[in-house]
């Protein structure tokens, strides 16, 4: 079996097709689709697949299973421990009068049906605070113990100074991160949803009037709606971290737009759903990698076959998984330089700091 074929077989499985777990798990083909999900850092979202859709003994393996077992007891405790922390910190703000809206995975982890706690990995908690709202709530976090990081620096430092925080973000969508002493995963505290090229495909205010406050373990939040949650999504983990200039497919991206979509009808629908290029690209690759029925579609079917020729070659081929990445790290700079020039200094300030010998 190809790499290729593997990476289909992983696609599939993890999107909940038990024949396909059931090939992907056979004996001749397990290493290789374990190869693929421990390269992506899935092997936690296979384990819960697995325990979903048991199969006949003689098609699985102890071997097989313990890594599986073994990232998904990981992963539910982090995510777990990740969830409380976001409840604490939703109610540091509600005490300062403020109202989070959780972003990113940070959101998908409160959606019904609730998914298994170790199904999905999350390095970060994301929120968004209108924009008169930003400063105090960067105020509150640092009362509760939460400090800034500067990782531009050779080594990271912490901070609780508001003015320079806002200085180091002036180019971005978000404040430098915040870290918790005693808390797993760092913060970031977002003006806008998405980075300033995408900004006009989805309004900050449509963004904010089109989500649902949430009231949990004491806990006021809001939630975006899915649909547009799908559009930061292609716009975001797609395109602006450089998945659809590699020609790669970021799997969780697309379990989470699979995830979005049985979502949509508790909400309701949103007085316009924005739609863009980059989301109708990526709906097709899911639906072609994962499966997608048509009923389920909100983009119209498009070409995506140069894509998926191009994702088989650097599947089978490091040097052309080379040459993308190569070509791709010049047009991400390019385009983020077309788009914010005042980001150019920091960039060649952050190259030389990697460039010079250290003491």
């Amino acid at each position: 079996m190809t790499n290729w074929d593997a990476f289909r077989l992983l696609c599939r499985s993890l999107a909940g097709d038990a024949s396909a777990l059931a090939c992907a798990l056979a004996a001749d083909n397990v290493h290789q689709v374990l190869s693929q999900a421990a390269q992506r850092d899935l092997l936690h979202t296979l384990g819960v697949r697995v325990t979903e859709h048991p199969a006949p003994g003689e098609r699985w393996s102890a071997a097989a299973l313990a890594p599986l077992r073994a990232a998904l007891e990981d992963n539910t405790r982090r995510q777990m421990q990740l969830r409380a922390q976001a409840v604490k910190l939703a109610r540091a703000l509600n005490a300062a009068g403020l109202e989070p809206v959780f972003l990113k995975g940070t959101a998908l982890m409160w959606a019904e049906p609730a998914p298994h706690a170790g199904f999905r990995r999350q390095l970060d908690i994301d929120l968004l605070m209108p924009p008169e709202q930003l400063a105090p709530a960067a105020r509150a976090l640092l009362a509760d113990g939460y400090l800034f990081c500067d990782y531009a620096r050779p080594q990271p430092e912490l901070f609780d100074d508001p003015q320079r925080a806002a200085r180091l973000a002036a180019h971005h969508h978000h404040l430098p991160p915040m870290l918790k002493p005693g808390q797993g995963a760092t913060l970031e505290l977002h003006r806008h949803p998405l980075p300033r090229r995408f900004q006009s495909r989805l309004p900050l205010q449509a963004f904010l009037a089109g989500s649902r406050r949430e009231q949990r373990h004491d806990a006021v939040f809001h939630l975006p709606h899915p649909a547009l949650q799908r559009l930061a999504l292609a716009c975001g983990a797609f395109v602006h971290d450089g998945y659809a200039a590699r020609c790669d497919f970021p799997v969780r991206a697309g379990l989470d737009y699979l995830a979005l979509l049985q979502q949509e009808a508790a909400f309701g629908a949103v007085a316009r759903e924005p739609a863009a290029r980059e989301q109708q690209v990526f709906e097709q690759l899911v639906a072609e990698l994962m499966g997608l029925e048509d009923g389920q579609r909100r983009c119209a079917p498009c070409d995506v076959g140069a894509r998926l020729q191009l994702l088989r070659w650097r599947l089978q081929s490091p040097s052309v998984a080379s040459t993308l990445d190569l070509q791709a790290r010049a047009r991400h700079l390019g385009v983020a330089l077309w788009y914010n020039s005042a980001k150019l200094p920091g960039y060649l300030q952050r190259r030389a700091a990697t460039l010079l010998p250290q003491p």
